[in-house]
This record gives C-alpha cells, sequence and structure tokens, in this order.
C-alpha cells in the first residue's frame, strides 16, 4: 500500500523562503507561485505517483519508519484539510531548541559568526518575500477551501505583519486556529 492521507488533505507552506509540501515530514518543494497552492504540480505529482503504487521519493521519512517496522504517518487516517502556515521567521528570542531557519535572532547571530559550517546551514531569511498583493491572493485561497485546521508557525507569528493581514483578513468558518 503506497496512499497516504496527507496528500491533498495537508499543506505546509513556508512563505519566507517560498517552500511547499504535503504534509509535515515530506521533502518541500519550491512554491512557484501564489495562485496555485492547494493544486501545487509537486504535490499533485506525489499524491499521483503514491495513488499509482509508486513509492515517492519525497516520502522517504515514512518508507524508513516503515522498513524499520515502525508505524509512519501515512497510516494515519487524515481526512481533515490542514494548513501550517510559517509567514516568516521574524522572532527575537534565541531559544535553545530553535534554529536559524525559524528564528531571525539566531539567524542574525549566526550570519556574522567565523564559522562556514554554521553559516552554511543557516538557511532562514528576514521577513516574507512575498508583497502584499500575494498575500492577499495566498489568503483568498485559504478563505475559499474548506479547511479544519490552521496552524501558524513561525519565527514569533504575533511579529509577523503578516499574521496581522492574515487575521484581519481570514474568516474563521468552523475551523480550529492553533499558534505555536
Amino acid at each position: 500500500m503506497t496512499s497516504c492521507g496527507a496528500k491533498g488533505n495537508e499543506l505546509n507552506l513556508w512563505l519566507h523562503n517560498s517552500w511547499i509540501s504535503s504534509c509535515c515530514k515530506s521533502t518541500p518543494s519550491r512554491l512557484e507561485g501564489v495562485d496555485d497552492i492547494f493544486s501545487n504540480p509537486n504535490i499533485m505529482a506525489e499524491k499521483a505517483a503514491l495513488d499509482a503504487g509508486i513509492q515517492h521519493p519525497s516520502c522517504e521519512y515514512c518508507w524508513q519508519r516503515e522498513r524499520k517496522g515502525l508505524s509512519s504517518l501515512r497510516h494515519t487516517k487524515t481526512t481533515a484539510k490542514k494548513i501550517e502556515i510559517t509567514f516568516d521567521n521574524t522572532c527575537n528570542f534565541t531559544c535553545l531548541y530553535c534554529s536559524p531557519y525559524a528564528s531571525s535572532k539566531w539567524h542574525s547571530l549566526i550570519s556574522n559568526t567565523d564559522s562556514s559550517f554554521l553559516r552554511r546551514n543557516s538557511t532562514g531569511s528576514n521577513g516574507s518575500i512575498y508583497s502584499e498583493e500575494a498575500m492577499e491572493r495566498i489568503i483568498d485561497q485559504i478563505n475559499s477551501t474548506p479547511v479544519e485546521s490552521i496552524t501558524i508557525m513561525g519565527g514569533e507569528p504575533l511579529l509577523s505583519k503578516n499574521f496581522d493581514r492574515f487575521l484581519d483578513k481570514y474568516q474563521l468558518n468552523q475551523c480550529t486556529f492553533q499558534y505555536q
């Protein structure tokens, strides 16, 4: 069995570096445009491969777990539409469990270090790369899709201008809203 309930039901957006993935463990791909977040060609290709019985490489995390006899996220019956959004990595903390990817404060500290290893492994960016118009189009797509759960990730979402825009425009229709 290669099918997966997450494909088509989960969506992860990292808007500060233009990544998208179909679940929290699959390999992210580039988000080429903001008008296709729910029909992204890469995610559709993953789903088609799994439906055809082909083990798609972006799902390697689950395949490795299953080869070891462990359960994977593919075995959970995901039917709820879930979205996890990271608007940017704006943050004023340097928590020990965090990274430059999720904290602009960590990113600025790492960027100023002499360590080529730390700089090479720092993939964060400060702020969103999307215009206000593009953010509005993304929010409009989310508003027009029945979503049961939205999780806002960070950085620190309360410091993000895009988080404020999202709250101003998003219609909380029968949706669980989480902040992490």
